[in-house]
C-alpha cells in the first residue's frame, strides 16, 4: 500500500476501487507498522488539521488522550494476540486534533498477514464519531433530568451523519427524523412505518440476531449498541450501526426506546476489499505478465506463477521446493550467483532490500538466453524471503546489437560525406566532426573537437550566428534551423557554408547535429543572378521612362495636329476642296493617335502599368453606348446592330474606361471584318460568382484553329490580306487581353470559317450601390466669360490650341512656357483655374505644383489641372492635382475639365461643348 507521497493507483479494477475508497472516504484509513509507526494515512485526516506528511512515520500513541491510553493499549494486547477482534468492544478513543481539541473516532482494527501467517501490518478505518459521541454524552446528561424529552433533543445535535429515532413502546408510535428517512430510502412526506415494518427491514441474515438483543437491552442486560444490515425501501442493501437507551417509567420498566443509526456501508465495504485483497494479488501475481518467483534465503522456490511457467518452462509443481540456482541459471554461474546473494542480502539489517541486475538464464530445454531481474528481499520471522520479477530480454538484445550495425553503419556514411557532420554539447563546442572537415576547411576533424562556431566564423557573423543557436534551443526537438554564413578555412581563406541545425536527444542529454555543405559556387551565382536582376530592373525602368517621354512627345504635336483641325473643321468659310483635305487630314491623325495608343497601351501592359480605377457603373449603359459608336459604320455596310441585355444588375463596380476599351475594339473587329449579316453584343450576370460575362457575335467569314491560334499575340494577324485590306498594328487583341486580365477575368474565342466567330469574356464585377455622378461633373456654364485660365506648356502650339478653345469660350487666357515662369506669373497674379503641362524642362508639373502651393500668393488654392497624355486623375490626384486634361486635347473635355473646376451647371455645359463643336 502506498503511502502518501506515492499515489500511483494499480491498474486491476479491484485494487483501484480499493484506493478510490482509501483516497476518498470520509474515514481516515491507517496503516502502522508492527512497531506502531505510521506507514500511510489517508488525505481525510485533514479534518483534524494534519495532513499526511504531518503524521507518516510517527507513532498514533503519543496523540490519544491520557484518559484512553490504558483502553488503546489494551485494544492493541488483544489484536495483537491474534484473538477474534470484539467488534462490539468499545474502540471509541480520543485523539489531539492539531488545535489542541479532543476529537473521538472509532477503530475498526484489521491486522494484515503474510502468506505464512505472520502479522506485519495494522489496517485500521477511523471513523469521527465526536458529534455522535457528544450525543450520546449529552443523552446521558439529560436522562437525569427529562428522560424522555431530553434524550430526543440531545440525540438530535447530529443532522447530517446520525439519524434519530424514538420508539413509543406505550403509543406504538415509532418517530423519525430526515436522516432515518434517507436510510431507509423512504420518502419524507410518509410517515414512519410502524415498528414491525421496520424490524421487516432487517437483512434475514441479522434479523433473529438483532432481535435477540434488542430483547437483551429491554430486559436491562445490556445496552442496545449493534450493527447489523437493512434492506431499504426500493431494495438498497445498507449496513447500519445503531446505539439506544431505554427510557424507563417511575416502576423501572421501558416505556420508549431513544436511538441513533449511522451508515457504515463504506467502512464494511473496505473491510471485505481487504479480505478479498490477498486473493486478487495472488491472481494478479498468477497471471503477470512476467515471471514471478520467490524463494528463501537458502535458495529454495516458494512462489512460482504462470509466466515463469512460459519462459522456463517447468511447472510451478516441479519448480516449488527446487533450488532456484539448478533451475534456471547455467552451473558455471552458480558460484557468482551465491557471491551476489550473500552480498545483497548482507547489505541490511533485516528491512527491504532491492537490486536489479541481468543474467544469463537457462530454460528446461537447455537453451540459454538473457533475463532482466528485478529482487526485492523482506526479512521476516524465518529469515529472508526474496522475490523476483524477471522478464525475457533476447529480443531487446537482438535489436541493441541490431542498433549496434546501424550506428555503425551510420558512422560510415558520416565519416564518408563530402557534406561536414558535427555534434555540438549544450555549450556549443564541438563533441564530433566528421572527416570531411579536412577537405572542406582543412582542418583533421581531431583539430575541432572542442571548439564552437564562433571559432570558425568572421565577427560579424557572431551576431546573426548567436540569434540562430537562440532559435534553434527554443524550437520543437528534431525542427531543423538553417543559416548561411562564412567559415575560416585553416590557410586563412573563407568559404560560404549552408549550415542545417536541430537538437536531438542522445543518451539522455540534449545535443546539436549539424549538417554544413559548401555552398561558396552557390552563393557566387545568386550574386550574379541578383546583378542580373538589377540590371533587368534598371532596363524595366529605362524603357518606361522612355516610354512615358515618348507618349508626352508623339501626342504633343498629334495634339496640335487633332486640335487645330477640329476648329479649322468648324468653319463656314471653306472650300469645298479645302474641307474635304481637313476631314483627310483628321481621318490621318486620329488613325495615327490609334496606332500610337495601341503601341504604348501594350508597353504599359508589359510593364504592368496599366492601372484599374474601379467604380459604381451601369453595366448595360456602358455595353449599349459602346455598341452604338458603330452605328455609322454598320450603316454603311447595312450590317445590323443587336444588343441582348440580359438579366445584368443596375450597378455593378467595374473600371468603365478600360471595359469600354476592350468593347470598342472587340466591336470595331467584328463590324470591321462582317461584309453581310449584322453583329450581336450579348451580356449575362453571375450572381454567386459576381461576374459580368459578354460575348460579341458576328457573321463574318470565321477562323480556323491556325488562325484561332495567333489571336491574342502581339503584332499577330489573321494574314497579311487581312493586314492590307483592314490595317492596324496587330496589337489590338492583345491589349485587350492584358486589359480583361488586369480586371481579374478571361477571355477566349469560338468560331467556325463561314459561320462567323464569337469573342467572349468575363469580368469579376461586384455588385454596387447606384451612385450619382459627382459634383465636379455636374457643373458647367453657358460661356466661360470672364474665367482666368493660366495654360502652361513648353510646346507653343499646345498653348495655341488650348487659347484658341478657351477664348471661343469667352475664357481669358494667359500663357507661361516653363515651370519657373509658371511660379512666378501664379505670385503676380490671380486665376480661376491654372492647366499645367507635366512634362516639362527644367521645373516639371508636380515641382511647379508644390511651389506654387507652398509659396505665398494669390493661387496657392486655385484648382491646378493636369495636362498630359501620361495616365488618369488617380495617378495625378496622388500628386496634388484637382483634375486631367489628357493629350491628344479635345475641346469638349478641355471646356468640361475647366467648367467642373469653376463648378458651373452641367445643362449648359453641353451648350458650351455644341458652341465649341
Amino acid at each position: 500500500m502506498p503511502n502518501a507521497t506515492d499515489r500511483a493507483h494499480p491498474a486491476n479494477s479491484a485494487e483501484a476501487l480499493y484506493w478510490l475508497l482509501a483516497e476518498h472516504t470520509t474515514d481516515i484509513i491507517v496503516r502502522a507498522g508492527m512497531d506502531g509507526a505510521l506507514l500511510y494515512v489517508s488525505p481525510s485526516c485533514r479534518a483534524l488539521g494534519y495532513s499526511p506528511e504531518d503524521l507518516i512515520g510517527r507513532p498514533f500513541a503519543p496523540l490519544v488522550h491520557p484518559d484512553d491510553q490504558a483502553r488503546f493499549a489494551a485494544n492493541n494486547a488483544a489484536l495483537f494476540s491474534g484473538e477474534p477482534i470484539d467488534r462490539a468492544g468499545d474502540r471509541v478513543i480520543r485523539y489531539r486534533a492539531k488545535d489542541g481539541q479532543w476529537i473521538w473516532l472509532e477503530g475498526n482494527p484489521q491486522l494484515i498477514r503474510d502468506e505464512v501467517g505472520r502479522p506485519i501490518e495494522i489496517l485500521n478505518a477511523l471513523r469521527n464519531v465526536t458529534e455522535r459521541k457528544r450525543a450520546e454524552l449529552a443523552l446521558e446528561q439529560a436522562h437525569a433530568r427529562e428522560r424522555r424529552q431530553a434524550d430526543r433533543m440531545a440525540l438530535a445535535i447530529d443532522a447530517a451523519e446520525v439519524g434519530i429515532w424514538e420508539w413509543d413502546m406505550v403509543a406504538g408510535a415509532l418517530v423519525w427524523d430526515a436522516r432515518m428517512y434517507e436510510l431507509y430510502g423512504w420518502p419524507a412526506d410518509e410517515a414512519p412505518p410502524s415498528y414491525a415494518l421496520f424490524e421487516a427491514a432487517l437483512h434475514p441474515d441479522d434479523r433473529e440476531r438483532v432481535l435477540s438483543e434488542r430483547r437483551a437491552a429491554l430486559a436491562g442486560e445490556a445496552d442496545f449498541d449493534t450493527d447489523f444490515r437493512i434492506i431499504a425501501r426500493g431494495g438498497a442493501i445498507r449496513h447500519l450501526r445503531a446505539r439506544a437507551r431505554m427510557v424507563r417509567g417511575p416502576d423501572g420498566a421501558p416505556v420508549s426506546v431513544v436511538g441513533v443509526n449511522w451508515d457504515i456501508t463504506a467502512t464494511r465495504t473496505l473491510e471485505a476489499s481487504l479480505r478479498a485483497s490477498k486473493t486478487r494479488m495472488r491472481n494478479v501475481i498468477d497471471n503477470a505478465n512476467e515471471a514471478i518467483v520467490s524463494f528463501d534465503q537458502t535458495g529454495l522456490v516458494i512462489g512460482w506463477n504462470r509466466h515463469a511457467e512460459i519462459i522456463f518452462g517447468w511447472t510451478a509443481a516441479e519448480a516449488l521446493g527446487n533450488s532456484i540456482a539448478a533451475l534456471i541459471i547455467p552451473p558455471r554461474d552458480h558460484p557468482a550467483l551465491r557471491e551476489r546473494l550473500a552480498g545483497f542480502l548482507g547489505r541490511s539489517d533485516g528491512t527491504i532490500l532491492d537490486q536489479r541486475l541481468e543474467l544469463t538464464a537457462l530454460r528446461k530445454t537447455g537453451e540459454e538466453f538473457s533475463i532482466e531481474l528485478a529482487a526485492s528481499a523482506i526479512a521476516g520471522q524465518a529469515g529472508w524471503e526474496i522475490t523476483a520479477l524477471m522478464h525475457d530480454i533476447s529480443a531487446r538484445r537482438a535489436g541493441e546489437s541490431a542498433l549496434a550495425e546501424a550506428e555503425a553503419r551510420y558512422r560510415l556514411l558520416a565519416e564518408n560525406a563530402s557534406d561536414m557532420i558535427s555534434l555540438q554539447g549544450a555549450d556549443g563546442r564541438c563533441l564530433y566532426m566528421s572527416p570531411s572537415s579536412l577537405q572542406m576547411l582543412g582542418y583533421p576533424a581531431d583539430e575541432l573537437i572542442g571548439t564552437t562556431m564562433l571559432d570558425l566564423t568572421p565577427p560579424e557573423e557572431h551576431a546573426a550566428l548567436l540569434h540562430t543557436r537562440a532559435r534553434l534551443i527554443a524550437a520543437p526537438e528534431g525542427v531543423p534551423v538553417e543559416l548561411l554564413t562564412r567559415m575560416r578555412r585553416k590557410d586563412g581563406s573563407y568559404v560560404w557554408v549552408e549550415v542545417h541545425a536541430r537538437l536531438a536527444e542522445i543518451e539522455g542529454g540534449r545535443v546539436v547535429v549539424a549538417v554544413t555543405r559548401d555552398v561558396s559556387a552557390r552563393v557566387l551565382q545568386d550574386a550574379e543572378l541578383r546583378a542580373a536582376r538589377d540590371a533587368a530592373e534598371a532596363g524595366a525602368a529605362a524603357k518606361s521612362d522612355f516610354m512615358a517621354n515618348m507618349s508626352h512627345e508623339i501626342r504633343t504635336p498629334l495634339t496640335a495636329i487633332l486640335g487645330f483641325t477640329k476648329l479649322l473643321s468648324s468653319r463656314d468659310d471653306l472650300e469645298a476642296a479645302a474641307a474635304t483635305h481637313v476631314q483627310r487630314i483628321a481621318g490621318a491623325s486620329q488613325a495615327l493617335l490609334s496606332i500610337v495608343n495601341d503601341i504604348l497601351d501594350f508597353s504599359k501592359l508589359e510593364a504592368g502599368q496599366v492601372e484599374i480605377a474601379s467604380r459604381p457603373v451601369d453595366p448595360a449603359e456602358v455595353l449599349r453606348q459602346s455598341l452604338l459608336l458603330f452605328s455609322p459604320q454598320a450603316d454603311a455596310k447595312g450590317l445590323a446592330l443587336r444588343f441582348a441585355e440580359g438579366n445584368l444588375p443596375d450597378c455593378v463596380q467595374i473600371d468603365p474606361d478600360r471595359l469600354r476599351q476592350v468593347l470598342l475594339n472587340l466591336i470595331g473587329n467584328a463590324v470591321k471584318f462582317t461584309e453581310t449579316g449584322g453583329v450581336r453584343l450579348a451580356a449575362a450576370y453571375d450572381d454567386d460568382a459576381q461576374q459580368l460575362s459578354v460575348r460579341i457575335e458576328d457573321t463574318g467569314p470565321g477562323l480556323g484553329d491556325a488562325e484561332q491560334h495567333k489571336l491574342f499575340q502581339r503584332f499577330s494577324q489573321v494574314d497579311a490580306s487581312s493586314t492590307r485590306r483592314h490595317g492596324g498594328t496587330g496589337l489590338g487583341l492583345a491589349i485587350c487581353k492584358g486589359l480583361v486580365e488586369a480586371m481579374g477575368g478571361e477571355i477566349g474565342v469560338s468560331s467556325i470559317p463561314g459561320e462567323g466567330s464569337c469573342f467572349f469574356f468575363s469580368l469579376h464585377a461586384p455588385r454596387a450601390a447606384a451612385v450619382g455622378r459627382p459634383d465636379r461633373d455636374t457643373a458647367a456654364a453657358t460661356s466661360l466669360d470672364g474665367v482666368r485660365v493660366l495654360v502652361v506648356d513648353d510646346n507653343p502650339m499646345n498653348r495655341e490650341l488650348a487659347r484658341a478653345i478657351l477664348g471661343q469660350m469667352g475664357a481669358e487666357v494667359s500663357e507661361a512656357a516653363d515651370g519657373l515662369a509658371a511660379v512666378e506669373a501664379a505670385q503676380a497674379l490671380p486665376y480661376d483655374v491654372i492647366l499645367l503641362d507635366i512634362r516639362m524642362p527644367g521645373l516639371d508639373g508636380p515641382a511647379t505644383l508644390a511651389r506654387i502651393r507652398e509659396e505665398p500668393g494669390p493661387n496657392q488654392d486655385v484648382p491646378i489641372l493636369a495636362f498630359s497624355a501620361d495616365a488618369g486623375l488617380e495617378h495625378f490626384a496622388a500628386h496634388g492635382f484637382d483634375d486631367v486634361v489628357s493629350k491628344p486635347l479635345e475641346a469638349g473635355a478641355l471646356v468640361a475639365a475647366v467648367a467642373r473646376a469653376v463648378h458651373w451647371d452641367h445643362e449648359d455645359l453641353e451648350v458650351a461643348d455644341a458652341r465649341v463643336a
